[in-house]
């Protein structure tokens, strides 16, 4: 929760979407960083102010395209 209000400072990341992405990480830090820079622009670019898994659904957690 900390990271996401350090790197999501326009878009609020909901819990349970956190916690997919902690999971889908295995925890790694560096790697939740690069999974929080990627759904915080997408949610800009879509014009949402608020992420959730439900709203994100399958796509990658991470740009590249992987997880």
């Amino acid at each position: 929760k900390h990271l996401a209000r350090l790197y999501c400072d326009k878009v609020e990341i909901d819990s349970d979407l956190l916690s997919l992405l902690v999971k889908k990480t295995g925890g790694a830090a560096r790697r939740i960083v690069v999974g929080l820079h990627h759904i915080h622009e997408t949610a800009l670019a879509e014009g949402k102010r608020k992420m959730d898994a439900a709203t994100w659904g399958d796509r990658p957690l991470l740009a590249d395209g992987v997880m």
